[in-house]
């Protein structure tokens, strides 16, 4: 290959050769690291965006295309009444359509047919997890439904909020589980209305 070639000359091409290799690739590392950092930035600032232009960078509506009758059904304990009419009320006031047990559940029928078609005509399921909520076996099914549902369907419909000084003893291992794996809302966190919006469709 190098038949011909003074062996100074090689020497020099081939040392030519391997710094233009070293600075493609220290510019291609140093392109990764800056678009990864920027990346990050702009993921974390997503709300900020939401907030300030009502965008959703790297989100996408998970029903688009499908439809359902109701934008949420909202999953809360029967001790928790104020709580829960209050939540309601103020998706409402959004133009949000909120499936609420209390109006929607048909009668006569199996409350746990009650419970699926909720979450399945449902586009998000919102769960106000308190005490109460954690000691019903009719609100831990649902949440155990809509997480179900999510991971059959591979998608992240489940949304959840939870109350003041929840005990985590009483939780179940898919609650805590899922609490691990997944970013849920406080009940008393800054800027609550606009947080669980983000989340909805």
């Amino acid at each position: 290959f190098f038949a011909g070639i003074p062996i100074v000359n090689v020497r020099y091409n081939f040392f030519l050769c391997w710094n233009a290799i070293i600075g493609w690739t220290s510019g291609c590392i140093v392109l990764l690291f800056l678009t990864t950092i920027s990346t990050i930035l702009f993921y974390r600032l997503r709300f900020w965006l939401y907030m300030r232009y009502n965008i959703h960078p790297f989100e996408k509506d998970e029903c688009e295309g499908e439809i359902k009758e109701f934008d949420v059904f909202v999953s809360y304990s029967s001790e928790d009444p104020d709580w829960a009419q209050e939540v309601i009320q103020q998706l409402n006031q959004e133009d949000y359509r909120v499936f609420d047990h209390e109006r929607h559940f048909i009668l006569g029928e199996l409350i746990m047919e009650n419970m699926a078609q909720a979450i399945m005509k449902s586009k998000r399921t919102l769960c106000l997890v308190s005490n109460s909520f954690l000691d019903s076996n009719f609100c831990v099914y649902e949440f155990e439904l809509a997480v179900y549902m999510d991971m059959i369907g591979k998608k992240n419909r489940t949304i959840v909020v939870m109350d003041h000084e929840v005990d985590e003893a009483r939780m179940s291992d898919d609650i805590k589980m899922y609490l691990k794996k997944y970013t849920y809302l406080k009940r008393d966190c800054l800027l609550f209305m606009k947080r669980l919006k983000y989340r909805l469709p």
